[in-house]
Protein backbone atom coordinates (compact mmCIF):
# COMPACT_ATOMS: atom_id res chain seq x y z
CA UNK A 1 0.00 0.00 0.00
CA UNK A 2 1.32 3.39 -0.95
CA UNK A 3 1.52 6.09 1.72
CA UNK A 4 2.32 9.78 1.72
CA UNK A 5 5.60 10.59 3.48
CA UNK A 6 7.00 13.94 4.58
CA UNK A 7 10.70 14.79 4.22
CA UNK A 8 12.76 17.72 5.43
CA UNK A 9 16.22 16.57 4.41
CA UNK A 10 17.55 17.24 0.92
CA UNK A 11 18.28 14.48 -1.56
CA UNK A 12 21.52 15.20 -3.40
CA UNK A 13 23.62 13.62 -6.14
CA UNK A 14 22.86 9.94 -6.77
CA UNK A 15 20.04 9.95 -4.18
CA UNK A 16 18.39 12.89 -5.97
CA UNK A 17 18.55 11.12 -9.33
CA UNK A 18 17.22 7.87 -7.77
CA UNK A 19 14.24 9.73 -6.24
CA UNK A 20 13.52 11.49 -9.55
CA UNK A 21 13.64 8.15 -11.39
CA UNK A 22 11.34 6.57 -8.80
CA UNK A 23 8.65 9.26 -8.91
CA UNK A 24 9.10 9.52 -12.67
CA UNK A 25 7.94 5.90 -13.00
CA UNK A 26 4.76 6.70 -11.03
CA UNK A 27 3.86 10.08 -12.51
CA UNK A 28 2.30 11.35 -15.73
CA UNK A 29 2.85 15.09 -15.27
CA UNK A 30 5.44 17.38 -13.73
CA UNK A 31 5.23 21.02 -12.72
CA UNK A 32 7.79 23.73 -11.97
CA UNK A 33 6.94 27.17 -10.58
CA UNK A 34 8.74 30.18 -12.05
CA UNK A 35 10.87 31.95 -9.41
CA UNK A 36 9.58 35.31 -8.20
CA UNK A 37 12.81 37.14 -9.02
CA UNK A 38 13.29 35.70 -12.49
CA UNK A 39 14.33 38.36 -14.97
CA UNK A 40 12.71 38.91 -18.35
CA UNK A 41 15.53 37.32 -20.39
CA UNK A 42 15.80 34.36 -18.05
CA UNK A 43 11.99 33.92 -18.12
CA UNK A 44 11.92 34.00 -21.92
CA UNK A 45 14.79 31.50 -22.10
CA UNK A 46 13.02 29.14 -19.72
CA UNK A 47 9.70 29.55 -21.55
CA UNK A 48 11.58 28.55 -24.71
CA UNK A 49 12.92 25.46 -22.93
CA UNK A 50 9.39 24.62 -21.75
CA UNK A 51 8.12 24.84 -25.32
CA UNK A 52 11.05 22.79 -26.61
CA UNK A 53 10.23 20.04 -24.09
CA UNK A 54 6.55 20.07 -25.11
CA UNK A 55 5.27 21.77 -21.97
CA UNK A 56 2.93 24.65 -21.42
CA UNK A 57 2.82 27.60 -19.05
CA UNK A 58 -0.22 28.18 -16.86
CA UNK A 59 -0.92 30.74 -14.16
CA UNK A 60 -2.10 29.90 -10.65
CA UNK A 61 -1.76 31.10 -7.08
CA UNK A 62 -1.81 27.54 -5.68
CA UNK A 63 0.29 24.40 -6.15
CA UNK A 64 1.12 21.50 -3.80
CA UNK A 65 2.55 22.85 -0.57
CA UNK A 66 1.83 26.50 -1.37
CA UNK A 67 -0.89 29.08 -1.52
CA UNK A 68 0.72 32.24 -2.89
CA UNK A 69 -1.01 35.46 -1.83
CA UNK A 70 0.97 37.75 -4.13
CA UNK A 71 -1.17 37.02 -7.24
CA UNK A 72 -0.82 34.34 -9.86
CA UNK A 73 2.56 32.78 -10.64
CA UNK A 74 3.64 31.12 -13.87
CA UNK A 75 3.94 27.35 -13.67
CA UNK A 76 5.50 25.14 -16.33
CA UNK A 77 3.54 21.90 -16.76
CA UNK A 78 4.85 18.95 -18.75
CA UNK A 79 3.50 15.56 -19.74
CA UNK A 80 6.25 13.39 -18.34
CA UNK A 81 8.54 11.74 -20.87
CA UNK A 82 12.21 10.76 -20.96
CA UNK A 83 13.36 14.18 -22.24
CA UNK A 84 11.60 16.00 -19.41
CA UNK A 85 12.84 13.48 -16.85
CA UNK A 86 16.40 13.88 -18.14
CA UNK A 87 16.08 17.68 -17.87
CA UNK A 88 14.97 17.38 -14.22
CA UNK A 89 17.71 14.83 -13.41
CA UNK A 90 20.45 17.06 -14.81
CA UNK A 91 19.26 20.67 -14.29
CA UNK A 92 19.99 20.54 -10.55
CA UNK A 93 21.95 18.33 -8.17
CA UNK A 94 19.38 18.24 -5.38
CA UNK A 95 15.69 18.67 -4.60
CA UNK A 96 16.22 21.85 -2.61
CA UNK A 97 18.45 23.41 -5.30
CA UNK A 98 15.25 24.17 -7.26
CA UNK A 99 15.09 27.73 -5.86
CA UNK A 100 16.51 31.20 -6.32
CA UNK A 101 19.23 32.18 -6.95
CA UNK A 102 20.39 28.82 -8.37
CA UNK A 103 17.34 28.19 -10.51
CA UNK A 104 14.83 30.19 -12.57
CA UNK A 105 12.17 27.78 -11.30
CA UNK A 106 11.30 26.23 -7.96
CA UNK A 107 8.97 23.82 -6.23
CA UNK A 108 9.22 20.63 -8.23
CA UNK A 109 6.03 18.51 -8.42
CA UNK A 110 5.09 15.16 -9.94
CA UNK A 111 1.45 14.13 -10.50
CA UNK A 112 -0.41 10.98 -11.49
CA UNK A 113 -2.79 10.92 -14.45
CA UNK A 114 -5.64 11.98 -12.09
CA UNK A 115 -3.46 14.85 -10.75
CA UNK A 116 -2.90 13.16 -7.38
CA UNK A 117 0.45 14.29 -5.99
CA UNK A 118 3.26 11.72 -6.19
CA UNK A 119 6.01 14.14 -5.15
CA UNK A 120 6.13 17.77 -4.12
CA UNK A 121 8.83 20.04 -2.79
CA UNK A 122 8.84 23.51 -1.35
CA UNK A 123 12.56 24.08 -1.74
CA UNK A 124 12.99 27.42 0.01
CA UNK A 125 11.16 26.05 3.07
CA UNK A 126 13.15 22.81 2.96
CA UNK A 127 10.38 20.22 2.93
CA UNK A 128 8.29 18.03 0.67
CA UNK A 129 6.14 14.95 0.32
CA UNK A 130 6.57 11.70 -1.56
CA UNK A 131 4.25 8.73 -2.14
CA UNK A 132 6.03 5.44 -1.37
CA UNK A 133 5.11 1.82 -0.85
CA UNK A 134 7.01 -0.82 1.12
CA UNK A 135 8.82 -2.04 -2.02
CA UNK A 136 10.12 1.49 -2.69
CA UNK A 137 11.51 1.66 0.84
CA UNK A 138 13.16 -1.75 0.46
CA UNK A 139 14.73 -0.90 -2.93
CA UNK A 140 15.98 2.47 -1.70
CA UNK A 141 17.16 1.97 1.90
CA UNK A 142 18.40 5.56 2.22
CA UNK A 143 14.73 6.65 2.26
CA UNK A 144 13.78 4.64 5.36
CA UNK A 145 15.35 6.91 7.96
CA UNK A 146 14.43 10.14 6.18
CA UNK A 147 10.68 9.78 5.88
CA UNK A 148 8.01 10.70 8.39
CA UNK A 149 4.80 8.79 7.69
CA UNK A 150 1.76 11.05 7.55
CA UNK A 151 3.48 13.92 9.31
CA UNK A 152 0.90 16.63 10.09
CA UNK A 153 2.79 19.12 7.92
CA UNK A 154 2.62 16.70 4.99
CA UNK A 155 -1.10 16.19 5.46
CA UNK A 156 -1.70 19.95 5.46
CA UNK A 157 -0.06 20.16 2.04
CA UNK A 158 -2.58 17.85 0.46
CA UNK A 159 -6.00 18.84 -0.83
CA UNK A 160 -8.84 17.79 1.49
CA UNK A 161 -9.92 14.99 -0.87
CA UNK A 162 -6.42 13.49 -0.76
CA UNK A 163 -6.25 13.76 3.06
CA UNK A 164 -9.47 11.74 3.24
CA UNK A 165 -7.86 8.89 1.26
CA UNK A 166 -4.87 8.47 3.59
CA UNK A 167 -5.25 5.90 6.32
CA UNK A 168 -2.75 5.82 9.16
CA UNK A 169 -1.90 2.23 10.08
Amino acid sequence: MERQYYFDEDFTGAEYRAVIDLVGRKAHFVGLVFSVGIGREERLAFEGRVSELGGMVIESSEWPGTVYYGGDRKIAVFRLNERVLDFIRTAQESVFAWQEPDSPVEDLHFFRKDWAVVFSSTAHEGFGTIALDDDDLERMPFLKNRMDLCHPAALELLPAAEREKIRIN
